[in-house]
Order: structure tokens, then sequence, then C-alpha cells
């Protein structure tokens, strides 16, 4: 042995990634991994932010589907006046029953 290596690249496809599994698993086969390139996270590519340094912003749904944005509950989506023609109907429907009829 020489100390040289044959280069080769291996795709791997996982749903759940663990703490260094593609490592862990190709050191079981005595493969040694010196990198590593993540094509897909959570649905979001890298399409747009091929070079090095370079960037994109995220839009909601993304952020929503890595959860670092939460996403709006029914309330938050309906328009003010729906609002507060709701709360008008919730409290004449506690009145009523508060008198028992």
């Amino acid at each position: 042995d020489d100390g040289e290596y044959d280069a080769m690249a291996l795709r791997f496809v996982i749903k759940e990634g663990r703490n260094r599994q593609i490592r862990k698993m190709c050191a079981e086969l005595g493969l040694l991994v010196t990198s590593l390139d993540r094509k897909k996270f959570a649905g979001i590519t890298l399409k747009g932010c091929e070079d090095p340094g370079s960037w994109m912003e995220m839009s909601d749904q993304e952020l929503i589907g890595i959860g670092a944005k939460k996403s709006p509950t029914r309330d938050e989506l309906r328009t003010p006046e729906e609002r507060a023609r709701r709360k008008l109907k919730k409290l004449n429907k506690k009145r009523k029953m508060t008198r028992g009829y």
C-alpha cells in the first residue's frame, strides 16, 4: 500500500440524518469520507446558490418547513372584519346562555 486511494463518488438518500451518520456508515466499511455535499434539506434545494458565498432569501413556506417560522393560525388568516364578526357572535352566544334562553 503506497498510501494512495482511488477516489469514488457515492450517493446516499436518507429521510432523517443522524449525527455523522454517513461518515459512521462508511467507516464501518473501511471507507474514508473526505467531503459531503447536501443537495436538499426539508424539500429545499440549493438551486440558485451554487457559488460559494452566494445566498437567497427563503420564502415563508420554506421557513415554516424547516421550523424557523411558525405557521399562521386560522384566526391570523382571517381579515380583521371577520375576526370582529366572529368575536361578536361568540359574545352574543355567551350572553344568551347566561340569561337562560
